[in-house]
């Protein structure tokens, strides 16, 4: 909530609750000061303007994406965040339009538990789930970042996590991938384990609080491997600023042909290191490794580029890690792990 006085212009919302701040809103407008709402809808015709994004569509489109990956038979749970949060029950509701309409053969087996405001709320609310259900699903949609966390570490500690996502754009597509954001923002936040292979670029805050997945992407957005704490993230490409800001655990490989890194990451809590083929043969079997699993899982154009001609790019990757993690020991693990 962003605030002004009568003398000062405009009132900023975005409604936790759809219905909470009607009133709040009306006193507002009686005293002549305009109110705009983004984001999350109010049930109310006062405001002089509102700006979100199709939540009822992006429901739809993760109905089609689920039910691509489950089959045309299977079984999902839904957890939904909150009670009178428009831009979610938005989302919920085109989720449960498209599975209708669109995926008979796809069992709902829950859809009216709702997980909470918070991550550890929906923790409880995902636990309470899945050992109800947890053998028998296929499939989960959580509709927003708390309720995916929280969904996130109860699949963790029931076993059912580390899975595998793999993003490639059509093959009759006319764009360069790697140029390209195939992605949105907040992708693999708290990521517990698994895989993600992407030809193509992520968006804003990738992999923060990542604490053991693994990831090759072709670029990202400002702050990747925020708060990190564990997992290896390989990206092929530009990133942008802040990247590293509290990161504990875990490491990244980063392609640096601009030769502009060193200004844009984080310098607080971690160091960063060329690879050279002298000291470091580990990590650069590592990084290969990597980058071979993802243009086999993905069909990368550039990811095969940096194969074909491997010794001309080791010079441009560093090596990112904590500070009070050695670079020996980062070695160390690695050989053990081969």
């Amino acid at each position: 909530y962003f605030g002004a006085d009568a003398s000062g212009a405009v009132v900023v919302l975005s409604p936790l609750d759809r219905n909470a701040l009607v009133a709040p809103v009306a006193t507002a407008v009686s005293g002549k000061i305009p109110v705009v709402i983004i984001d999350s809808g109010l049930n109310s015709k006062l405001p002089v303007s509102y700006v979100a994004t199709d939540n009822r569509e992006g429901g739809r489109v993760a109905a089609r994406t689920l039910a691509g990956l489950v089959g045309p038979k299977g079984r999902v749970i839904m957890l939904r965040y909150s009670v009178g949060s428009a831009s979610t029950e938005d989302r919920e509701e085109g989720f449960l339009e498209v599975m209708k309409k669109e995926f008979p053969g796809i069992k709902l087996v829950s859809t009216d538990q709702h997980g909470g405001v918070t991550r550890d709320t929906a923790y409880r609310a995902a636990q309470h789930l899945l050992n109800r259900f947890g053998a028998q699903i296929d499939g989960v949609f959580a509709c927003n970042q708390p309720t995916t966390a929280g969904m996130l570490l109860a699949l963790r500690d029931t076993g059912m996590a580390a899975g595998k996502l793999v993003l490639r754009p059509p093959r009759q597509s006319g764009f360069v991938a790697r140029d390209t954001v195939i992605m949105g923002n907040t992708c693999l936040y708290g990521a517990t384990g698994g895989e993600l292979f992407a030809a193509g670029q992520a968006g804003e805050r990738f992999a923060v609080r990542n604490s053991g997945a693994v990831a090759v992407i072709e670029g990202a957005g400002d702050h990747c491997c925020e708060y990190m704490t564990g997992g290896v993230v390989a990206v092929l490409g530009r990133t942008g600023v802040n990247f590293g800001a509290g990161f504990t655990g875990g490491f990244a490989y980063v392609l640096d042909l601009d030769r502009n890194f060193v200004d844009r990451y984080n310098h607080e809590l971690i160091d960063i290191h060329r690879i050279t083929p002298e000291g470091m043969q580990s990590n650069l079997q590592h990084l290969q490794q990597l980058i071979t699993r993802h243009v086999e899982e993905t069909g990368s154009v550039w990811g095969a580029e940096i194969l074909r001609d491997f010794r001309s790019y080791i010079g441009s990757f560093w090596v990112v890690k904590p500070k009070a993690a050695s670079l020996e020991s980062l070695i160390e693990n690695l050989s053990r792990a081969a």
